[in-house]
Formats: C-alpha cells, sequence, structure tokens
C-alpha cells in the first residue's frame, strides 16, 4: 500500500511541475486572416518508480475571427487653377480588417471653404502606379482589397471660373466596408463567442479624409497711360497735346497673382486722329518692353501685318499694333510688363 502510494505521489508531482510542457502550433499575430486556425498542445513527462513512461498530450484549437477596420488617409494640398476641369486629389484607402473587404467611396464637398468643386467624381487607381490615367483609372468603387492591402483613389472636380486666387474647396473622400459575400456594410455578430466558427467583429465600417484645393492663378490688371513727349513749339520742354505733337503710351500689365501667365498678345488699334511713329527707341526700333525696373528690351513693329523678323511685334493691316511672344511671352507672378510706343498727333 505504502509503495502504491509513492508510485500515485510521483506521477502527481510529475504532472503538476509541469517542467517538461511543450507548446506547438502557431502563436497569435497581429493581423492574423480570419478563419485561421490556431492550436495548442500541452505535453506531460513523468514516470513511475524511476521509469519513464508514455508522455500524455493535450490539444485545443479555436479558429481567428473576423475584425472588419479601415484606413483613409489624405491631408494634401493641391493647386488649381480657376476654370480647370477634372483637377485631381488624392488619397489611400487601406484595409486594416483581418479578411478580404470591398469598400463603397462616396466624394462630398464640405463647408467651411471659399468654393465647391463641381461634377465631383472618384475613381480608383487601376493599375497601381498612384497618377490618375483616365483610361486606366475607371472604377468608383473597391472590390476584393486585400488585408492589409492599399491602393490609391482620386477624386475629380472642375473648379469654377469665378474661383479667385488663394481661395481654398475642401473634398472629402468617405469609404465604408463592405461584406464581398453579402454585398452590404459588414454586421456584428452578438453572441457568445462560438469556437470554432468565424464570427465577425466590426471595429469600424467607416472612414474619411481630406484634402484642399487652393486656387493658385495669376491675377492680372491692365492700365493704359499716355504721356507728351514733345512738340513742335516747345520741344520737350514742358510740351503740350497739339497737332505734330509727339505722345507716348504705355500699357502696363501687372501680376499680382500666384503663377506666372502666359501672354499670347497685346492688341492696341492705332487711334484715329493719329499716326504711328517707327524709329523712336534704341537702334531705330519701334516698341519698348520694360519688365519691373530691368533694362527695357526693343522691338520693331512690321506694317503689313507679317512679323518678317520674328521678334514678335507687327502692325496689322488695319493699324493695330500687335505685341506677342518673343518679345513678350509669360508675365511673373508679382511682375509688370510695360509696353510703350509712340505716335503723333495728326
Amino acid at each position: 500500500m505504502s509503495s502504491c502510494f509513492k508510485q500515485m505521489r510521483r506521477v502527481a508531482l510529475a504532472a503538476v511541475a509541469l517542467g517538461s510542457i511543450g507548446m506547438s502550433g502557431t502563436a497569435f499575430a497581429q493581423n492574423t486572416a480570419s478563419g485561421t486556425t490556431i492550436t495548442n498542445t500541452a505535453t506531460v513527462n513523468y514516470s513511475v518508480n524511476s521509469i519513464a513512461q508514455t508522455a500524455i498530450n493535450a490539444s485545443t484549437n479555436f479558429v481567428v475571427d473576423t475584425v472588419v477596420n479601415l484606413n483613409v488617409t489624405g491631408g494634401t494640398t493641391v493647386n488649381v487653377t480657376p476654370g480647370q476641369t477634372a483637377a485631381v486629389t488624392i488619397y489611400t484607402v487601406t484595409n486594416t480588417s483581418n479578411i478580404t473587404s470591398n469598400f463603397n467611396l462616396a466624394p462630398t464637398n464640405q463647408a467651411g471653404d471659399q468654393f465647391d468643386v463641381t461634377n465631383i467624381a472618384v475613381r480608383v487607381d487601376g493599375n497601381g502606379n498612384g497618377t490618375y490615367e483616365p483610361a486606366n483609372d475607371t472604377a468608383t468603387s473597391i472590390t476584393g482589397l486585400v488585408r492589409n492591402g492599399s491602393v490609391a483613389v482620386f477624386i475629380l472636380g472642375d473648379i469654377p471660373g469665378t474661383a479667385t486666387n488663394t481661395q481654398t474647396a475642401i473634398a472629402r473622400l468617405t469609404a465604408n466596408a463592405i461584406n464581398p459575400a453579402t454585398s452590404a456594410a459588414w454586421v456584428n455578430d452578438t453572441g457568445a463567442d462560438i469556437q470554432g466558427t468565424v464570427q465577425i467583429v466590426v471595429s469600424s465600417n467607416t472612414a474619411f479624409a481630406q484634402d484642399t484645393y487652393v486656387v493658385a492663378t495669376a491675377t492680372l490688371g491692365v492700365t493704359k497711360t499716355s504721356s507728351v513727349i514733345s512738340d513742335p513749339f516747345n520741344g520737350t520742354t514742358n510740351p503740350k497735346a497739339i497737332p505734330g505733337a509727339v505722345m507716348q503710351y504705355a500699357i502696363a500689365v501687372a501680376n499680382t497673382g500666384s503663377q506666372p501667365a502666359t501672354l499670347q498678345s497685346i492688341n492696341d488699334p492705332i487711334p484715329t486722329n493719329t499716326t504711328f511713329l517707327a524709329g523712336q527707341f534704341t537702334g531705330t526700333t519701334d516698341v519698348s518692353i520694360q519688365v519691373n525696373a530691368a533694362p527695357a528690351t526693343f522691338c520693331v513693329a512690321e506694317a503689313g501685318g507679317t512679323d518678317t523678323n520674328t521678334d514678335g511685334c507687327v502692325r496689322t493691316v488695319g493699324g493695330a499694333l500687335v505685341v506677342g511672344s518673343p518679345a513678350i511671352s509669360t508675365v511673373a507672378a508679382s511682375a509688370t510688363v510695360t509696353v510703350r510706343f509712340r505716335v503723333t498727333i495728326n
């Protein structure tokens, strides 16, 4: 009886000590895939009367449930021009669920800004290059985004022609997680956990981010002045605007915006009762062009409508002075371009 008791005591001590318990199976990792079976096995090693016995194993397993979550990032600022169509802002939608999910997308204008974009629309990056390409990026929702997967999403909007420099428009992208099996929003399983059955926990079905359109454009203002250079009686000393006097016109184009303006041309019909004066500037040139206070440049305005020397200045058959590229091609931000020419009073 005593020997039997001692043997039983040895078995009990071996089991309780668990010094030789073994663990097998997959440890729980961050965002382990839904439906993954995790198995854990305990092994008890023992001996009787110093004789090793067959180890005893006990196992259990469970199935990882589904957790639904997502993230939308934006926060970028995009410079746009009044009248621009399909101006693009970019967002990233990330599936932080542990299961593949679909996502519905909604673009909206927000309050608290100076204007709204029109024809607002959403497109999904079709080839993963992060650049909007109309031919490739046609989808308006996300299908089959794997766990931890990300995709670029674009909002497109037209900028009103009335928007002015530095005005802003806020565009929001909202993404909603959709169960591919039901084509509806994921729904929580609210009952008790059932071992071996995949259940759904919805951390979040919805996320959003906002980008900002900022108008960055040229703002041009034009002023025109005239001054008397000389007259037949007073010369250049206090001259008066009398017949035979030389008058100088100055056309000042000022850009107070934040972007350069491409200047197609300045067109100025020579007024009636006056005659255009050629050769009034350096090197018998006809027109002076000055940017801010920099030294002026000059061009020849050929009569007849053909710019034979291609310097950008010409007089049309109808008698208008036209100044364009290369004499003037752009008006830089914060710059003033002044064009001067002379006429005589008939």
